[in-house]
């Protein structure tokens, strides 16, 4: 529509014109400074084979814990331990919009295998893989 004939009061607009037009004046009027989006996920990692030996990590939650804390760098988000079960971790992630989920995972799973192999060795010395490459995540909050 030409701009004239709709900011032209003596113009009756149909409603179907009143709805376009309030919902683009309400998208040019926002302030990026004041627009924020904070995802959350719970997200639940099974380990490769439903292998039992990620049950023996509740051993060494100070340096899980410290593990997951730089994971979130990866993605500008934060990772903190839920629950760790026989044979998979459930994990709370925060991550920005500039991630998608499965961004977010795959980053989470390659951080995690490389570091919990080299802090965890003991544990994990003798497995090439720690997870399984399909997991359980949903949004929350």
């Amino acid at each position: 529509h030409d701009p004239a004939e709709v900011d032209n009061p003596g113009v009756k607009l149909t409603d179907k014109q009143k709805w376009q037009k309030a919902y683009a004046i309400q998208q040019w009027k926002h302030d990026e400074d004041k627009i924020f989006c904070d995802l959350n996920y719970h997200l639940c990692l099974l380990a490769k084979n439903r292998d039992t030996s990620i049950q023996k990590v509740t051993n060494h939650i100070e340096t899980l814990s410290a593990i997951l804390d730089k994971a979130g760098n990866e993605f500008e988000g934060k990772v903190s331990l839920l629950c760790i079960g026989v044979d998979h971790v459930h994990l709370h992630v925060n991550s920005s919009p500039d991630y998608s989920a499965d961004e977010v995972v795959n980053k989470i799973i390659a951080h995690l295998e490389i570091a919990m192999q080299s802090e965890l060795q003991a544990i994990f010395e003798d497995q090439e893989r720690i997870f399984q490459k399909t997991y359980f995540m949903e949004t929350i909050g």
